[in-house]
């Protein structure tokens, strides 16, 4: 046999195995290939479904009923601070706003109290605990509404001058004070403050995923495109075709949906992340803030209801501003406990030094940490505003406190009730509007804005992501079988 028939029997006897050899990398580049895609689907619809139980948490489950169960704190307050109100100008129904005011603020906080607890009833139906606590918050408010209306009764009877209080009113108020307190304020407290926890271990769970989903989905999308490339040259190499179009269309496919994929879930993050913190965190500490003031508010009145406890009212009122807007007061280190005066002093300084720009402020508390917070537009003039409001309201204190310890209980009644400028309840209505509808509207925009732009696309990339797959791995499919025919 010449060495030319040796030759061509041996490439005919090697032929079987080469074409084995390249079906077989074929499969393996192809296979790889649409692993790599599988894999960023699977990872694009975990990343999906976490954000979208993030979004769905934080803009209508447990966010929205922690907001309203804050709000309820502000109405419980704002009921109870009605009362004092009606109760400390007596037989003088038309001094200051007048008890018929008064008697209209208490029914629309009564009903915006019901609202928020149906709320609250309603996004707590699979919490037993928590709807325990709806019902005796219930409860507690009708013995609250019948107490009430029995210390208004009695004092109309007694048809007593304001601030001097008979004791059998005084006694019932009390009780119903009391219970307001020391039961309904302290049970809507930790209603909120449950859901809140649960909105916080969410976002820090959700955000979490979202972003590793994102980041495992740029690495799967990285690799289907590297074994795409790699199938293509294979098959340049070792058939000698031009590319191919079906394996062109695929990774061109892949590169756009791994950057898409990608793109929105980190996008979603963002989303998340500006609804906890811009948004949720804001309108949860301004809720309180609120509040709190109109807590302070009712202590006034009270504070001339009853001049024995007076000091204790004083306490409790700077204890409270304190937790609004934190100030070093008392001794240098802030260590020696300090008083009302001081505190009013402090506080004039730093927000003077505020409006000066000083970044050296020492604000703290709930609206202290507001203080350049956030970069929303609008932000630091709203606060601001807030801030000049809140000083210009514990200004307004100082004159009602100044009047009482002279023994013009009568004309601090009726500078506290007042609403003319600079006067008590104008202050506080001052200070809440630009509370309630400047700084919190703004960050509640914020957080609307957020979850609608987190809602936005979800729906969409859920459908597609698995379409836009199955596509391109059917594209790979149809490049590797025509290449195999060829072996048939």
């Amino acid at each position: 046999m010449s060495a030319r028939s040796r030759r061509l029997l041996r490439e005919r006897l090697r032929y079987p195995l080469r074409s084995r050899s390249t079906v077989r990398r074929l499969q393996i580049l192809s296979g790889t290939a649409i692993l790599a895609l599988l894999g960023l689907c699977a990872t694009s619809i975990v990343g999906l479904t976490q954000a979208r139980d993030g979004v769905h948490t934080i803009g209508h489950g447990a966010g929205p009923q922690v907001v309203e169960t804050a709000n309820l704190y502000y109405a419980l307050s704002d009921m109870d601070a009605q009362v004092a109100n009606i109760l400390v100008i007596g037989d003088q129904h038309e001094l200051g706003d007048g008890r018929e005011a008064a008697l209209e603020t208490y029914d629309q906080r009564r009903t915006e109290a019901n609202e928020a607890l149906l709320e609250a009833s309603q996004l707590s139906a699979d919490d037993p605990t928590e709807q325990r606590t709806v019902q005796e918050l219930l409860d507690g408010l009708a013995t609250y509404d019948q107490l009430r209306a029995e210390a208004i009764l009695l004092s109309e009877q007694a048809d007593h001058p304001p601030g001097e209080l008979p004791e059998e009113v005084r006694e019932t108020y009390d009780e119903a004070a009391d219970l307001m307190r020391l039961e309904l304020l302290p049970k809507a407290y930790n209603l909120a403050l449950d859901r809140g926890s649960l909105v916080r271990t969410t976002y820090e769970e959700k955000h979490t995923w979202v972003l590793v989903s994102a980041i495992v989905a740029a690495v799967a999308g990285i690799v289907a495109v590297a074994a795409l490339i790699r199938l293509q040259i294979f098959l340049r190499r070792r058939f000698r075709r031009r590319l191919s179009p079906f394996l062109v269309a695929a990774t061109v496919g892949t590169a756009i949906m791994t950057v898409g994929i990608s793109g929105f879930l980190l996008s979603e993050a963002r989303h998340l992340q500006s609804a906890k913190e811009d948004g949720f965190d804001s309108v949860l500490a301004l809720a309180r803030a609120r509040a709190m003031a109109t807590v302070n508010h009712a202590d006034q009145s009270r504070y001339l209801l009853n001049p024995d406890q007076a000091t204790s009212y004083e306490q409790r009122f700077l204890e409270n501003s304190q937790a609004i807007v934190d100030v070093p007061i008392g001794g240098e280190d802030g260590s020696a406990a300090g008083t009302l005066e001081e505190y009013r002093e402090s506080l004039a300084e730093g927000v003077a030094n505020l409006e000066e720009e000083d970044v050296d402020q020492e604000l703290r508390g709930l609206l202290g940490d507001e203080v350049g917070a956030s970069e929303l537009e609008g932000h630091d003039t709203a606060i601001l505003t807030v801030l000049q409001n809140y000083t210009a309201l514990q200004s307004s204190d100082e004159t009602m406190r100044a009047m009482a310890e002279r023994g013009n209980t009568h004309g601090a009644i009726q500078f506290l009730v007042s609403s003319g400028g600079g006067e008590g309840t104008y202050a506080f209505n001052q200070f809440d509007t630009a509370l309630a509808e400047g700084l919190t509207e703004l960050h509640q925009q914020a957080f609307d804005d957020a979850i609608a732009r987190g809602e936005s696309g979800l729906t969409a990339w859920t459908v597609a992501s698995p379409a836009v797959t199955l596509l391109l791995a059917g594209l790979v499919v149809a490049a590797a079988r025509s290449r195999m025919a060829e072996y048939r």
